[in-house]
Parts: C-alpha cells; sequence; structure tokens
C-alpha cells in the first residue's frame, strides 16, 4: 500500500486503537495515522460519504462509547467468514479478519485465489460502521457473509451486517491472492459462502 510512515505509527500492543489514535492527535503537531488519513484505497469514489469525517468524542455525534477522536470511514470491511454474530464481534471467524485475528497465507487452505479478504459495503449517514483500520467489532471493522449482498437502495444503518455499495448489480470483492473481482447480486449464497471461508475445503466454483 506504499504507506510505510502511517505503518509505522502503529503500536501493535497497544490493545486499545483509540488511546492509540487520540494521544498521536492530541500531538503538537499531530501525528497522522492510518485511521485518520484520507487513504484512497480504502474509499469507493461513488460512494457518496466517502472522505468525510467523523468527529467520534463526547462533543461529537457519535456515542462516548466511540470515543476515538477523528476518524475517516472506509467503504471497505474485512470478510470474518459465513457467519455473522449481531454486531457482538467474534474471535474464531472461519474467513481472513475478525477481532484478534492473526491469519497468515499458510492459513487459507482453500487458496488464494478462492478466499475473499475484502468487500465493499457502502457507508450509512451516520458514518459510524465503516472504521477499516480502528474498531475492533463486527460491522464496524470486519462483517461476514451470511446475508450475502443486498441493493444499495435497501441500504441503511439497519444493514450494517450486508455487503452493498453505490454501484449497479454487486460488489467488487479482493481475493486473498490480491486480485479483484465485482461479484452480481445474483452470485448464489452458497458461492458467497463458500468464498468468505478460508478452510471449509468448498469448490466455489466458476464466479
Amino acid at each position: 500500500m506504499d504507506q510505510s510512515q502511517a505503518y509505522q505509527t502503529i503500536d501493535f500492543d497497544e490493545n486499545n486503537c483509540c488511546t492509540m489514535i487520540k494521544t498521536y492527535q492530541a500531538m503538537s503537531p499531530p501525528l497522522s495515522e492510518p485511521q485518520s488519513l484520507q487513504l484512497p484505497v480504502f474509499q469507493c469514489p461513488s460512494d457518496p460519504m466517502t472522505g468525510r469525517e467523523l468527529l467520534s468524542d463526547p462533543l461529537g455525534p457519535s456515542p462516548i462509547s466511540y470515543d476515538c477522536g477523528r476518524l475517516i470511514p472506509g467503504s471497505y470491511m474485512g470478510v470474518s467468514g459465513d457467519t455473522d454474530n449481531a454486531c457482538a464481534g467474534v474471535t474464531d471467524g472461519k474467513g481472513i479478519f475478525y477481532s484478534q485475528s492473526s491469519t497468515r497465507f499458510r492459513d487459507i487452505m482453500d487458496g488464494t485465489s478462492n478466499t475473499v479478504a475484502y468487500g465493499e459495503r457502502g457507508l450509512p449517514a451516520d458514518l459510524v460502521w465503516g472504521w477499516s483500520n480502528c474498531g475492533g467489532h463486527e460491522c464496524k471493522q470486519y462483517i461476514s457473509l451470511e446475508f450475502g449482498l443486498i441493493h444499495a437502495e435497501s441500504a441503511n444503518a439497519i444493514n450494517i451486517s450486508s455487503f452493498w455499495n453505490w454501484h449497479e448489480g454487486g460488489a467488487h470483492f479482493l481475493m486473498a491472492d490480491g486480485s479483484v473481482h465485482f461479484l452480481s447480486l445474483s452470485t448464489s449464497q452458497t458461492i458467497l459462502e463458500s468464498l468468505s471461508t478460508r478452510h471449509g475445503e468448498e469448490l466455489p466454483g466458476d464466479f
């Protein structure tokens, strides 16, 4: 991603990313870290909410429980597997990204070309649900493919557990091998769920 300077700001021993972010933002001058940077790779140009800043503190629009300073939400979410957990967060996802995940390429037994890593999910108007680099819980940082893809016109804050975007007909997904595929709304749920797991031994077929 060619963002080595931002990467070097991450304290991997800090359990609370909000604490890290607010500490950096309070410095003079503020130290830029990934979640408060405008990173185009996390922003869909078709998403009208792209590039907007969320003030997440007691004085901002979000509840105090989201006290993480200034955030730049993104339009892409990690894929945790094929099972939803009602936004409560999972630590044993069958996919690649989930709370405390340490998945490596060697763990992707289904093959990197048959396993999705990231997918498009449009930002809801409140901006609270798209913190790709910080959040730590399901629906903020990653979601499953249990509920498949939905139409953008039906998406709102209630649909934070589904993948969707502002394109017509489907959504883009990043595979573990680095390739990008546009999956249509007509893609079968069986194929979507098989692509979402890293070691399910499924054969997704042509997608």
